[in-house]
């Protein structure tokens, strides 16, 4: 009875952290999609400082996922596979070819309202960061030679690998703080 019960509060965790991957970017995307599409129509926004507040939200998250899940590993790879599942589809939407992006949405795929909310829904997902991986992507002089979906996929594989490396990066602080205050308390309390 207690495995089954470890059992089902790791599952519960574990969908926790998937949640959490799904959950913040989407809405954010929404409102950065909203902001383009409303207020700065004819004005340059504030886009780079919602990228970078995205990478910092993910380095949280990372401090998050210690509390959950103690393995580092398993914690980021939980906490990224929906921004790498988004990934895929936007690879899938901006890079590959004509006919293969036809058959995966038409053929492999047969409800329609769905592949259309999908669609809706991978491109506000890494709105927020986009315009972090095109600036970053700018500052490449090799690109100027590059194919169009080379440079879009690499613009798009950008703030993912960003978004991976601040959660690890959150989990490893996360770890240290951890450390730091038993090994204080320990000194600090009284024998």
């Amino acid at each position: 009875m207690k495995r089954i019960v470890l059992i089902g509060l790791f599952a519960i965790k574990c969908m926790a952290l998937l949640s959490l991957g799904f959950f913040p970017l989407n809405y954010f995307g929404r409102y950065v999609s909203y902001l383009i599409l409303n207020v700065y129509v004819y004005e340059v926004g504030p886009y780079f400082l919602f990228g970078v507040a995205v990478i910092a939200a993910w380095f949280v998250f990372g401090m998050f996922s210690k509390a959950l899940i103690c393995s580092r590993i398993k914690a980021i790879v939980l906490l990224n596979v929906p921004a790498f599942l988004v990934l895929v589809l936007e690879l899938i939407l901006y890079v590959s070819p004509a006919p293969m992006r036809e058959f995966i949405f038409n053929y492999a795929i047969p409800n329609y309202d769905w592949v259309a909310w999908t669609v809706l829904e991978v491109r506000t997902f890494y709105l927020p960061p986009a315009n972090l991986g095109a600036r970053i992507a700018g500052m490449m002089p090799f690109l100027r030679f590059a194919s169009m979906g080379f440079r879009i996929g690499l613009q798009l594989t950008i703030p993912f690998a960003f978004m991976v490396g601040s959660s690890y990066l959150g989990h490893f602080v996360a770890e240290r703080l951890a450390g730091v205050i038993i090994k204080t308390w320990r000194s600090v309390r009284p024998k």
